[in-house]
């Protein structure tokens, strides 16, 4: 059991360490002088798939109105649709400009086209690129990076016709007549909301890092506190969002938190994460849309059924000196998953993320020695869930037949340390937590009382799934789409020999929602 809890428990005692250097070298530090940056560029990335036109208006809504930048900032909001059909006349309240339908490479299935619908919506830029056919949310960060990255060498300078046709139009409409690249693309999933202010956080935070921090991320949580809810009207008090949001916020401020703390975030969420654009992301984006040509199932599964992991693996193994950090100002709020079959297909697919790309990170190069150690641990952690169960009813069992408290207690106090911890520490101490406590405390017992079964189902999923780049249904809209999910599995099952010969993209259906490890 406390083999299970090894990475949680030294993440504990490694953020308490630097805690403590902290405050015993704080009469020595010299106050940071405020730096005013200068004037940033940002493109606003929302991919959507099956999202309800109000699930998009409420993003977007968040960044518009809680999420100003700086008046001689540039920040444009761009829609990536992915062939599925939202209101875009009520998305654009004011339309300036549409070009209809334009050619352009797609990483799924080579020769696609896409539409531009350019406007306002209360006084603040948006853009709708909505492609034609669906290639999922990996092809739209791809045809992304192509449109607003700054240094394409790396990827041959693909789709360049389409990008100098967007950035002509951005130009010419918005008044933005120096505009020659974007300095960071800020992604975000289209069913979140933001936390005020994280924009100019993210952005901040990259600045004052220096050129070889790429990414910063922020912290997926739940939105507990939600219009209409009661302690009678509630069932089981929304057993999903808070089984699920402590998992959110504990994962993160837990083990991300010590991950940047050395810098190496190896997984920034799609939902909040902030990128640098450049030479790097560029070099990133061509690893990212390398297709394998050779028969390593490993590769395979990290490549096809990856996104969100598999982006910051392609990022941080350019370098050594490349850097992704943990911004805890910065947080999104998405909406959790509510059902049995929803949770086991989703965590089916993190789980085997996060398995395999474990693999990946320890055997190739650019990773630190910490790193690797990281993802070791993290290997031997999934390896023996499947002991969990075993552990817990020894446990038990000896508790009944041989009870003895001298016994118990160091167990216990060892194997529940970082969830006092992280509640004692991190949510009394966070002003926007505070008033999430009880809700955070359930959400600890649901865990305590339900991973003994679900965690090693999950894993059990991930085994019976090697092989299978399939990523499952979409809690959002999957009635409105349940004939395409079909269609698409069956082209998958078709394309496999193709896709082992490197001959053609993987055809799956897009995820649900992003990563969050």
């Amino acid at each position: 059991m406390v083999a299970l809890k090894s990475r949680d428990i030294l993440s504990v005692l490694w953020q308490s360490l630097l805690f403590i250097l902290q405050v015993i070298s704080k009469p020595f530090r010299k106050r940071k002088e405020v730096v005013i940056h200068p004037p940033r560029k940002i493109v606003s990335l929302v991919p959507v798939y099956k999202e309800s036109t109000q699930d998009v208006l409420d993003t977007v809504d968040s960044i518009i109105q809680d999420n100003p930048v700086r008046s001689q900032d540039f920040n444009i909001i761009t829609i990536m649709a992915d062939g599925f059909d939202v209101e875009d006349d009520v998305i654009i309240q004011e339309t300036i400009c549409r070009v209809e339908d334009s050619p352009y490479f797609s990483w799924k299935s080579r020769e696609s086209a896409f539409r531009l619908q350019f406007g306002f919506r209360m006084g603040h830029p948006i853009m709708i690129v909505r492609k034609v056919k669906n290639a999922d949310k990996k092809d739209s960060l791809i045809f992304a990076f192509d449109f607003f990255n700054s240094d394409n060498e790396a990827t041959g300078h693909c789709n360049s016709e389409a990008r100098a046709m967007v950035l002509d139009h951005i130009r010419r409409l918005y008044d933005q007549p120096d505009l020659e690249f974007f300095d960071f693309v800020f992604c975000i999933d289209a069913d979140t909301k933001i936390l005020a202010g994280s924009v100019n956080v993210l952005a901040d935070r990259l600045m004052d890092e220096g050129e070889q921090t790429v990414g910063a991320c922020g912290i997926v949580e739940a939105d507990f506190e939600k219009p209409g809810r009661s302690l009678r009207t509630c069932g089981l008090w929304y057993f999903w969002d808070h089984f699920q949001g402590f998992q959110y916020t504990y994962g993160q401020w837990i083990r991300r938190r010590s991950e940047s703390s050395w810098g190496r975030v190896t997984c920034m969420p799609g939902a909040i994460t902030m990128l640098r654009t450049g030479a790097i992301l560029g070099q990133a984006s061509a690893e990212y849309r390398k297709h394998v040509q050779n028969g390593n199932l490993v590769n395979r599964q990290v490549q096809y059924q990856g996104t969100d992991r598999r982006l910051c693996w392609s990022i941080i193994s350019r370098s050594k000196d490349v850097r992704t950090v943990l911004e805890t100002r910065a947080a999104c709020f998405p909406i959790p998953l509510q059902s049995l079959s929803h949770y086991l297909l989703q965590r089916r697919r993190w789980g085997s993320n996060a398995y395999f790309n474990a693999f990946v990170t320890v055997t190739q190069q650019n990773q630190h020695l910490v790193t690797r150690i990281w993802m070791a641990l993290e290997l031997t952690r999934s390896t023996l869930v499947f002991f969990r169960m075993y552990s817990f009813a020894h446990f038990v069992y000896n508790l009944v037949t041989k009870f003895s408290i001298l016994g118990v207690a160091p167990l216990l106090a060892i194997t529940l340390l970082p969830q006092i911890w992280f509640l004692l520490f991190v949510v009394i101490p966070t002003k926007r937590y505070r008033p999430l406590l009880h809700h955070l405390f359930y959400g600890a017992v649901l865990n305590r009382l339900c991973s003994i079964v679900l965690t090693p189902t999950v894993y059990a999923n991930v085994l019976l799934g090697f092989g299978d780049f399939r990523w499952g249904k979409s809690h959002t809209g999957a009635n409105a789409a349940n004939q395409q999910q079909q269609e698409e599995d069956k082209d998958a099952v078709q394309l496999a020999d193709a896709m082992e010969k490197g001959e053609s993209r993987p055809c799956t259906p897009p995820k649900d929602q992003t990563e969050v490890c």
